[in-house]
């Protein structure tokens, strides 16, 4: 019997090549397979994601734009309406963004503005631009700790920080500039506020960058194709990069991406 099975065997065949062949095709079935699931379990659901968001924000900006130009070229001195556009836009967005967490908001934006009001009775005496600082910083941090769900603040966090720096802002604007206080009011401040142009993703703007926005409108209804243009490819290459942080860590292997292991930290 051993004889038998010791004639079966091939002393020129290698075992260790037919194992290397063997694991080789294994792999390239598993990268093939990897691929596929990366495609159709992230960049798909993750791209479908990112247009539930992106596709309402452009859509609100736009109208906003037209409603401006419009405002500015039949009502050109009634901006109220233009900030209650603001308002009601921006609240539509955050409501769409967001789903929970609303109250610290309305908290924040009724203190804040409270505070303002009241910073100019009389501004010599007490720096209630400071104060105000330190309490939408201290709002801030203590509405993290007390928030017993993180999945809570998760949603809100963003939208409430860039709130916070427009509050800091703003206090601290209208006590160097006087013109400022002037063109403060209740709806100037919420449409500031709220303002879709930044609510959700920012950047933050100063309270000066926004009324001018609004009073230097141009009336004319003309389409800048390059502007457009500009604005598309940033949304393109917005999209690429959110779909590469959500996507890439389950491609980028170590052992054969070891050469890029600094995009693996990020």
């Amino acid at each position: 019997m051993s004889e038998y099975l010791y004639s079966m065997y091939d002393e020129n065949e290698d075992f260790y090549d037919t194992y290397d062949d063997y694991n080789e095709r294994i792999l390239r079935n598993y990268e093939a397979a990897g691929w596929k699931d990366v495609y159709e379990n992230c960049i798909v659901p993750s791209f479908f994601q990112i247009s539930y968001y992106a596709i309402p924000f452009v859509a609100v900006n736009i109208f906003m734009c037209i409603c401006n130009k419009l405002q500015a070229r039949y009502l050109p001195s009634h901006y109220n309406i233009t900030h209650a556009l603001s308002f009601g836009s921006g609240l539509f967005l955050i409501y769409n963004t967001i789903e929970h967490g609303h109250l610290y908001l309305v908290q924040l934006f009724i203190s804040v503005y409270l505070l303002i009001k009241l910073s100019f009775i009389d501004q010599k005496r007490i720096r209630l631009d400071l104060l105000i600082s330190i309490y939408t910083m201290a709002y801030l941090i203590l509405s993290e700790v007390l928030e017993k769900d993180p999945k809570v603040w998760h949603h809100i966090r963003g939208v409430l920080m860039i709130a916070v720096m427009k509050s800091i802002s703003l206090a601290m604007d209208t006590r160097a500039d006087r013109s400022l206080r002037d063109r403060f009011s209740i709806i100037s401040f919420l449409g500031y506020i709220c303002s879709p142009a930044n609510c959700i993703f920012g950047p933050w703007i100063s309270f000066n960058d926004y009324l001018n926005s609004i009073t230097r409108s141009k009336n004319k209804l003309k389409l800048n194709f390059k502007y457009f243009a500009q604005i598309s490819i940033n949304l393109a290459l917005c999209i690429l990069c959110l779909l590469f942080s959500n996507c890439a860590d389950s491609f980028l292997d170590a052992d054969n991406f070891w050469k890029l292991l600094w995009v693996r930290m990020y």
